[in-house]
């Protein structure tokens, strides 16, 4: 279990032969999946290699967000899911993120399969809560307190407008 090079290679013609376009780049495999990029890793341990699996996305209006509601965003992700993912909330970009230990090349496929549809699990739950605050800033943004409400009118008001009008 000593060679990564040739880990990494199985681990890439695995995804390839999955139809997951997969390339190896800088010591990364690379690949794309329902139009994320993903980013796996292995690295060894001692006698154990560790394959690690990374998504992370950067986004302008993310980064609009308060501190507050960024921090919101991880924490529910982490305890609303019960799995060996971690989602993690920074100033410009959100990241999750999973790793397991192989000691061999059939229990590197089998643990990377259940570990990425963790993976996928979690990024789209931290996706749409990104994208719900995201759309509640736009909403609410520009909106002052009080200015922008109208009172309702009750019975007696539309009453006396009706009762003036004629």
């Amino acid at each position: 279990m000593g060679n990564v090079c040739k880990m990494r290679t199985e681990l890439s013609s695995y995804l390839n032969n999955e139809g997951v376009e997969c390339k190896i780049e800088d010591g990364l495999c690379i690949f794309k999946y329902d139009d994320y990029n993903f980013v796996a890793s292995i690295d060894l341990h001692k006698e154990y290699a560790e394959c690690k699996i990374e998504f992370q996305c950067e986004d302008e209006d993310y980064e609009k967000l308060d501190i507050d509601e960024k921090t919101f965003i991880a924490d529910k992700v982490n305890t609303d899911l019960e799995n060996h993912c971690i989602a993690l909330s920074f100033n410009d970009s959100v990241k999750s993120v999973t790793s397991f230990y192989f000691t061999s090349k059939s229990m590197m496929f089998e643990l990377f399969s259940q570990h990425f549809k963790e993976l996928t699990e979690t990024t789209d739950l931290m996706l749409s809560l990104v994208k719900e605050k995201i759309d509640d800033f736009k909403e609410n943004q520009g909106h002052r307190i009080g200015f922008y409400s109208n009172s309702p009118e009750t019975n007696h008001q539309k009453e006396s407008h009706v009762a003036a009008k004629a």
